[in-house]
């Protein structure tokens, strides 16, 4: 079977250095190794294409790193489109959102596989409308962070040498550095340590990210392996990381511009 192909296609203002990393990924348990088994694409399925779009204002940083999880070619739970080039496998349409910073040697890793069924139907062959933004806007990804999910919303800054494994991020939060999660795996947010914020009640997973400050916390230096993660809420948090990522922006994309060999802008080809 051939390897599932992913087509980039840079907007506009968009700036992504040459020695930035955004590839596909087909090992089954970088996000799931509970569920280690056999490839989910057999030998007899089609190849996948997936189209990623970087629309205008992210920063891709050299030897940053975006890893892509390719959805099943036929999974019904996935949106895909029969076009003339793809005939032999479904087209996955995936965005980035404005404004993202992908700092030095972050790695964020997107899992495709469970691409939300309510996705609407292909009716046509028009792209457009069954484009799925994976990352939304105004995310800062720092230097040596790690993040895993499925889908990562707005205004959220992840610190320097974070590792998380959450399967949903939503909006306005502070991962503070050397922060650890892994939710999925036995781990719930009744595990953390609240502050000043009621606790959640019978929480699903990962639904109370919205608006929080998590950072971990060692309780003794004769104990390093005994460590507590604390939130707390963080206030108007999506104005205010809006505000430090664009900050962040402008200080840094003429730099990476004037000193980075950049991939080139593309244009969707309009058809006449």
């Amino acid at each position: 079977m051939s390897n599932p192909r992913l087509d980039i296609i840079i907007h506009p203002n968009a700036v992504v250095a040459l020695s930035s990393h955004i590839y596909i990924e087909t090992t089954t348990d970088l996000l799931h190794p509970e569920s280690s088994s056999p490839s989910s694409q057999s030998s007899q399925s089609p190849p996948v294409t997936i189209k990623l779009i970087i629309a205008g204002g992210n920063l891709f940083h050299p030897q940053s790193r975006l890893i892509l999880i390719p959805p099943e070619s036929q999974n019904n739970n996935t949106t895909t489109i029969q076009t003339n080039d793809e005939q032999q496998g479904g087209l996955v349409v995936v965005r980035i959102g404005e404004n993202n910073v992908f700092e030095e040697e972050c790695t964020i890793l997107l899992d495709l596989r469970t691409m939300n069924q309510s996705s609407p139907s292909p009716s046509s062959e028009d792209e457009e409308s069954v484009v799925t933004t994976i990352i939304e806007s105004y995310n800062q990804f720092a230097p040596r962070s790690s993040v895993r999910s499925t889908h990562i919303g707005n205004a959220n800054i992840f610190q320097p040498l974070c590792r998380l494994t959450i399967p949903t991020i939503k909006n306005g939060n502070i991962f503070g550095s050397t922060l650890q999660i892994t939710i999925g795996s036995g781990a719930t947010a009744n595990d953390l340590v609240f502050v000043d914020d009621d606790e959640p009640t019978n929480d699903a997973g990962a639904s109370f990210f919205q608006e929080k400050v998590l950072y971990m916390v060692r309780a003794d230096k004769q104990q390093p392996d005994v460590n507590r993660h604390v939130v707390r809420p963080h206030v108007h948090g999506m104005k205010r990381n809006m505000r430090v990522v664009g900050l962040i922006l402008g200080a840094t994309r003429t730099l990476v511009r004037k000193n980075h060999r950049l991939m080139a802008e593309t244009t969707p080809a309009v058809s006449s």
